[in-house]
């Protein structure tokens, strides 16, 4: 038994792949790989990197942007989280056929209604960063 401290918000769902990879999800909405090397666990990383928003605004425009937001709406702003999923990871399955053309093995749901197929090629992408 081995406990695996995480920075991030708790995991709900776990899931073993077949080529014994562990992936976790759940409250921190992008699923997080897991390695065993030698027999401890550790986290590698995110599956997906943060969809980083490529227009930038300097700060007066910005601001008063946010404040047309607020007068247009009446609400504080619409933001949108930076990650694949919006909301809570509520389920990771095996899929282990092509999707698109591209060979996926696993896919996830989250409360925001998207289900998502991840490919061998974001795991490989994924195990790149891995550092022990």
């Amino acid at each position: 038994m081995q406990t695996i401290r995480l920075s991030d918000l708790p995991l709900t769902r776990l899931l073993f792949l077949p080529d014994g990879t562990l992936v976790g999800a759940g409250h921190t909405f992008n699923p997080m790989l897991f390695m065993c090397t030698d027999g401890v666990w550790a986290a590698t990383g995110t599956l997906a990197a943060s969809k980083k928003s490529t227009q930038g605004a300097s700060g007066v425009s910005a601001a008063m942007k946010m404040f047309q937001t607020q007068a247009a709406t009446g609400q504080a702003s619409a933001t949108s989280i930076e990650t694949v999923h919006q909301n809570r990871v509520c389920g990771l399955r095996l899929f282990c056929s092509s999707f698109a053309g591209t060979r996926a093995e696993f896919s996830s749901s989250a409360l925001d209604g998207k289900i998502v197929f991840w490919t061998t090629d974001e795991l490989s992408t994924a195990m790149k960063g891995l550092r022990m």
